[in-house]
């Protein structure tokens, strides 16, 4: 008895919402008092970004089906792989990038870099 697909997926979708959110965890200033809200935040954000994503991507299987007059099969594998090719990369990249801003806005310290010789 193997692994079925809609199993690997789930899990492969954990790994996209998970992984952002542990970079989130080592890479914060967590000496901030409201630390435990902005990593509540930021998990919320990467679950709503990973179902947009996929949302996008099935309404435009449905409008590329539409314009080009070719019905797409919802249940076959190859479409399964595709649907899954094209989400997972594109939900890491997006997470990954909101990542980088959000730390980027909320992780700024009042110290001041030194650039040059001492």
């Amino acid at each position: 008895m193997g692994i079925s697909a809609v199993a690997i997926f789930r899990i492969l979708v954990l790994i996209v919402v998970i992984f952002p959110n542990y970079l989130f965890y080592k890479k914060y200033n967590k000496n901030k008092k409201r630390y435990f809200i902005h990593a509540f935040a930021f998990f919320f954000i990467s679950i709503t970004v990973s179902l947009l994503v996929m949302l996008f991507i099935a309404i435009s299987k449905e409008l590329i089906s539409g314009f080009l007059n070719i019905d797409i099969d919802d249940t076959t594998n190859t479409y399964m792989i595709f649907f899954a090719i094209m989400t997972i990369p594109s939900s890491f990249l997006a997470n990954f990038y909101l990542l980088n801003a959000y730390l980027r806005k909320n992780n700024k310290s009042n110290e001041i870099e030194l650039i040059g010789k001492e």
